[in-house]
């Protein structure tokens, strides 16, 4: 009974002790990690940050960079691997916005500002001989009433013009305010006075009528002007914002094709220098050794870090065991 207690003593101590050591590996090793990840934070300040510490020596300084980032970087053979599935996926690497094109204006079919205010001004210029030409549509409610509205001098109120200095009475029309006895007495002078009147008041209903006209045709020219401009200014913006939409869907046509084959293009170009640089980092982060028998026969080894692949080789010695 004792001997099988002591059986689970010891097996309890020894699980402990290898946690205890397990543990302290562990916390070895973020030491380890702590110190490493604080001594690159170190260098990177005095190597990489712009400040007041200048490096004196350029080569030691790109030593040490390279040496940053071969720590902080995934290995060569992950790097490797990984761009090497882009080829097969054909990946894109870069691309670029149709509207980041610099060279729009030497695409072919692309339309330059230019010559869109060119066509603007032809739209503007072929639309107002047009509208010179064309009646405006106004409401036939702004014609009627027009003396309440326009405030037009009654018949029988013509000499207000006269009153308020907007005529003046030539002086054959004059009449004295007074009459003198003398012209009521002389039936020729009074004759005479009854046709100035006459010919007065028919002056007068004369300038009325003129003054009216010329308010109702002034009202009516506004008018026109106004629906008329306002026509025209609706039909522009239309056929403005019409042809611009249509120069913005043709620009933006031609330059995503254009910007299509320069990206591809582009794209094609970094693929191949990735292949060749991939290639070439393969072949210098690998060595290849020959080994060589008695009879002088040779097997090649290839060694690459980070490659799973085994190779059996067969050594035989003098015995050829």
């Amino acid at each position: 009974m004792y001997p099988e207690k002591v059986k689970y003593l010891l097996l309890f101590f020894a699980v402990l002790i290898i946690s205890f050591y397990t543990t302290a590996q562990t916390t070895e090793k973020q030491d380890d990690d702590e110190a490493l990840q604080m001594g690159i934070e170190i260098l990177k300040r005095y190597f990489y940050e712009d400040n007041q510490w200048y490096i004196t020596k350029p080569s030691v300084a790109k030593d040490v960079r390279g040496l940053i980032n071969f720590i902080e970087d995934d290995p060569i053979d992950s790097v490797i691997t990984n761009i090497s599935k882009s080829f097969s996926q054909k990946q894109t690497y870069v691309f670029r916005l149709p509207e980041n094109v610099e060279d729009s204006l030497t695409v072919p079919g692309y339309y330059p500002f230019p010559e869109v205010s060119q066509s603007i001004n032809k739209i503007g210029v072929q639309l107002q001989t047009e509208f010179e030409q064309k009646q405006a549509n106004i409401p036939a409610s702004l014609f009627t009433n027009l003396e309440g509205k326009l405030n037009l001098v009654p018949e029988g109120k013509g000499m207000q013009l006269f009153t308020a200095g907007i005529y003046t009475m030539p002086n054959d029309l004059q009449i004295p305010d007074v009459i003198p006895d003398s012209v009521l007495n002389s039936p020729a002078d009074f004759q005479r006075l009854v046709r100035i009147d006459s010919d007065r008041a028919a002056y007068v209903e004369q300038k009325r009528i003129y003054y009216n006209d010329s308010i109702v045709a002034a009202y009516t020219d506004s008018v026109k002007n106004v629906y008329g401009q306002k026509a025209f200014e609706q039909e522009y913006n239309y056929q403005v914002k019409r042809f611009t939409d249509s120069v913005k869907v043709n620009n933006y046509n031609v330059l995503r094709s254009y910007n299509e084959a320069i990206v591809n293009a582009v794209n094609d170009s970094i693929s191949a220098v990735l292949e060749s640089l991939t290639n070439y980092a393969d072949f210098i982060d690998s060595t290849k050794i020959s080994m060589f028998n008695l009879n002088g026969n040779s097997t090649d080894l290839r060694l690459k870090s980070g490659d799973e692949q085994f190779a059996r080789v067969w050594l035989k010695d003098v015995q050829n065991d």
